[in-house]
């Protein structure tokens, strides 16, 4: 966990007039909000905190509607992840203080671990304290990752491992090594891609084989996907059918990318963004909501074709384009899941859009918005492009907008009486904003590269 709007000429998705954020809750919060999971149609949130909101719950809260109160009696440390697997809450966290750690599972109204415990024999710099970063079904079973090498006391097992229904059992050999700057290895987060688990974090070999930061476990045998990274990867995910990568790094085998990759098939790319940013700031999380991938972390800028634009550590990329949310937030974002229409994000920051929050927010949906516009979207394409651009609107009413540049100057005027029309044939290179009263807004990028080869 680590932690204006100015139109650099981001491509951006539109954004329904209505969506705005909003405060989840109202009060203190005290720490840092990881991870939610919807279980039994309760929202539940977990963290390094002992009050969310001013409701007491030590690291695992549940929403009953209108607070925010403990999971049987809370826990010591944090949370870091939690999953419903085969209809049961399961928590992987953190462990600061004891020698031992537990996966731990919510049953009939309190916690229980399942299996014996994880140890952790090497030194991190601080402590050996054996941390549990993320737990998942693959195959049938229940799968943790984390900072451990042991298990039980005497079983050796390698950063993750798989529970058999009787014990945990090892995947290979495991995860060893670690990129830089860390010298502590910490398998961070897993998904399932086309039937196989895919496992990132801070490593460099799973079964002896190479893979920098990133690795498939097939249920038999470890494969690299590709060449990895030269950084930490936090967040990994599907989306659209391809694999998602999110860190701390800035390339993968030579080629530059920052923070953000999408596997090809056969080599890591940018997806036509990232984060440059400086030293600290990273991806954390990738979350698919409807059909949407969020992003998250602690970054305050991205860019896209040579052109930036400050955003606030949360932002949405629908596959072409990106939208900023109302410039995010103004702290780090981890946490995000889709609730009651939107979209709730958990962190560590006090506001999201300009509205007062307490670590917690909700983007779109539920009674915290205004009654919503009926007025129609707009689709604009193509985009980035070098003019002229077209704009479609789902219906047949005369519609005015307004083409403005990047200090806010009026530049043209575009006129819909059938649904569509076609403007920007001789916008300059740069960012623009096409919008109109109670109307979606676009970004627009005229790209320069495609100017000059024309």
């Amino acid at each position: 966990m680590m932690r204006d709007f100015l139109l650099g000429g981001l491509l951006v998705l539109a954004t329904s007039a209505s969506a705005q954020w909003s405060a989840f809750c109202t009060g203190n919060t005290n720490g840092f909000v990881v991870d939610f999971a919807v279980h039994d149609d309760t929202l539940f949130a977990a963290g390094l905190f002992t009050q969310v909101c001013s409701g007491n719950g030590p690291s695992v809260v549940k929403w009953n509607g209108n607070s925010w109160e403990d999971v049987g009696g809370g826990l010591p440390d944090g949370g870091h992840s939690l999953r419903v697997i085969d209809d049961v809450l399961h928590l992987a966290r953190y462990e600061f203080q004891n020698t031992g750690n537990n996966v731990l599972r919510w049953n009939s109204g309190f916690w229980s671990g399942l299996g014996a415990a994880v140890t952790c024999s090497y030194f991190d710099g601080l402590a050996a304290h054996p941390s549990i970063y993320d737990v998942i079904g693959f195959n049938g079973e229940v799968v943790a990752c984390g900072e451990f090498d042991a298990v039980g006391g005497d079983t050796t097992i390698h950063g993750i491992m798989r529970w058999t229904g009787t014990d945990w059992a090892p995947l290979g050999t495991g995860l060893s090594g670690s990129l830089p700057p860390y010298d502590i290895r910490y398998p961070h987060a897993m998904t399932v891609w086309n039937g196989d688990l895919v496992v990132a974090g801070n490593f460099t070999e799973a079964g002896g084989i190479t893979c920098n930061g990133i690795a498939r476990w097939d249920g038999a045998q470890w494969h690299a996907i590709g060449a990895g990274f030269n950084g930490a990867v936090y967040g990994v995910a599907e989306y659209q059918g391809m694999l998602y990568a999110g860190g701390d790094f800035s390339a993968s085998d030579g080629t530059p990318m920052d923070r953000i990759a999408r596997w090809n098939g056969s080599t890591w790319e940018s997806p036509g963004f990232g984060f440059p940013g400086t030293s600290g700031e990273f991806v954390h999380s990738l979350v698919e909501v409807d059909g949407t991938l969020f992003i998250a972390g602690g970054f305050q800028e991205v860019t896209q074709n040579g052109l930036a634009l400050s955003c606030g550590s949360i932002l949405a990329w629908d596959g072409n384009s990106l939208d900023l949310l109302d410039g995010g937030t103004d702290g780090e974002v981890e946490a995000v899941i889709g609730w009651n229409g939107g979209v709730l994000i958990g962190g560590d920051f006090g506001q999201a859009g300009g509205v007062a929050a307490a670590s917690l927010a909700l983007w779109g949906g539920g009674n915290s918005m205004p009654e919503t516009s009926s007025s129609p979207g707009l689709k604009l394409y193509p985009n980035p492009g070098h003019g002229p651009f077209t704009v479609e609107v789902d219906a047949s009413d005369h519609l005015d907008l307004e083409v403005r540049d990047a200090l806010g100057r009026l530049v043209e005027r575009v006129m819909l009486d059938q649904g569509s029309a076609t403007f920007g044939a001789g916008l300059a290179p740069g960012g623009y904003v096409l919008h109109g009263a109670g109307r979606a807004r676009h970004f627009i990028v005229v790209d320069r590269a495609r100017q000059q080869d024309l």
